[in-house]
């Protein structure tokens, strides 16, 4: 198989500067609060099941979508960003970034669960 790398393992690859800042940006040792882009805010009431069905849903979608490029070079292909379009990164490391702020939910998910 050519698939280039794991999300969150740059043993495979090496993450250019901006790359490993933006990763870094992405998980939960970032150091202080990067704003979230209005696109990216959540609206509504929260509902505990209904976020864990949707971040679920999220991480199986991610899954699959890794299983369908296994025969693509992650390092190769440079998709867009959705929030700012002219910001382009090697797939590798938006999986890197994925994995990482994974990481970030679940501390915060984690500190939630102590103060409750």
């Amino acid at each position: 198989s050519k698939h280039s790398s794991e999300p969150g393992n740059t043993a495979s690859w090496k993450p250019g500067f901006i790359e490993r800042k933006f990763i870094a940006m992405c998980g939960p040792d970032a150091g202080g609060k990067t704003p979230v882009p209005k696109m990216f805010e959540p609206t509504g009431t929260w509902d505990r099941e209904t976020t864990r069905t949707r971040l679920k849903d999220a991480h199986a979608r991610l899954l699959a979508a890794d299983a369908q490029a296994s025969d693509t070079d992650l390092v190769k292909v440079k998709p867009a960003s959705a929030a700012l379009p002219l910001f382009r990164m090697r797939m590798a490391a938006w999986l890197a970034a994925c994995a990482v702020h994974a990481d970030y939910h679940l501390g915060q998910a984690d500190t939630l669960k102590h103060k409750l």
